[in-house]
């Protein structure tokens, strides 16, 4: 089973000298070491959530941040009007939206998100490239036990569910391959697809891109010498080029009962 993605931040930034912060200054000043407890515990609540906001417009919202706080309902409301005058939480999203956050809070947050997504994929690449090294031998037993060989042709016994094996294959980009024209260095094509991981209206507007790109004067002329490899065509994203074809006139009807569209959108004739 696939780890489930990590949702908000796991911790933030607290200076050593928050408390000279003016902001923070003027909540003590106010409200005392409440104050300062007051803001730092919602900062944990904020940061914990995916998009960095939490609602607390109701009571009973009011009354659980309260309660982690260890303050009354009516000493949070004080605070928190103080709070969203000297401006630790923008107040312009409070007043129409009940949600507690800022223009850092969000930054901070969006940082963090990009930081993590790139993490995550070079992650997917790094475990690609895992699957491609040799110097492991797997061999399938008459009852499906898998083995590996080591040092001098000794065999260790494996747990199958723990025998990497070979990956299960991306079907968008078997279906991207297939119908690609040229069929060259595919190992890099296969990279350049698991880098741009697309999701699957992506995988539509690129299939119909190829199809469309198969019907122009530049990649049938000289028996397509000028496609590009698939790699260099999605790395440069051309499904974004713009092609003009020029079709010769059809004399058959456009709707005989012959044609239909393929899961990409595609028109094919019956049996084909």
């Amino acid at each position: 089973m696939a780890r489930p993605h990590k949702q908000g931040l796991s911790y933030f930034p607290h200076d050593t000298d928050a408390s000279g912060d003016g902001k923070i200054h003027s909540l003590m000043a106010l409200h005392g070491a409440e104050g300062y407890a007051f803001y730092f515990i919602l900062l944990e609540n904020i940061f914990r959530t995916e998009k960095g906001r939490i609602t607390c417009g109701k009571l009973c919202e009011k009354s659980g941040l309260a309660k982690a706080i260890g303050i009354t309902v009516e000493k949070f409301e004080s605070i928190l009007d103080t709070a969203l005058e000297v401006g630790c939480f923008d107040k312009a999203v409070f007043r129409t939206e009940n949600v507690l956050t800022s223009n850092g809070i969000q930054k901070r947050i969006e940082s963090v998100i990009k930081t993590r997504h790139k993490d995550r994929n070079r992650k997917d690449l790094n475990k690609f490239k895992s699957y491609r090294k040799t110097g492991m031998e797997v061999a399938i037993l008459d009852n499906n036990q898998k083995t590996k060989t080591k040092g001098k042709g000794k065999e260790i016994q494996e747990n199958p569910r723990k025998t990497p094996g070979k990956p299960p294959e991306n079907s968008y980009f078997v279906d991207f391959y297939d119908k690609y024209p040229k069929k060259k260095n595919r190992k890099s094509a296969e990279k350049a697809w698991l880098k741009l991981n697309p999701d699957e209206n992506l995988v539509k507007i690129i299939v119909q891109a190829v199809e469309i790109a198969k019907l122009t004067d530049e990649w049938q002329r000289d028996n397509g010498q000028y496609i590009p490899y698939p790699a260099s065509w999605l790395n440069s994203a051309r499904w974004e080029d713009q092609h003009k074809v020029d079709l010769p006139p059809s004399t058959e009807p456009l709707d005989d009962g012959n044609w239909y569209l393929d899961s990409y959108g595609i028109k094919k004739m019956k049996g084909t």
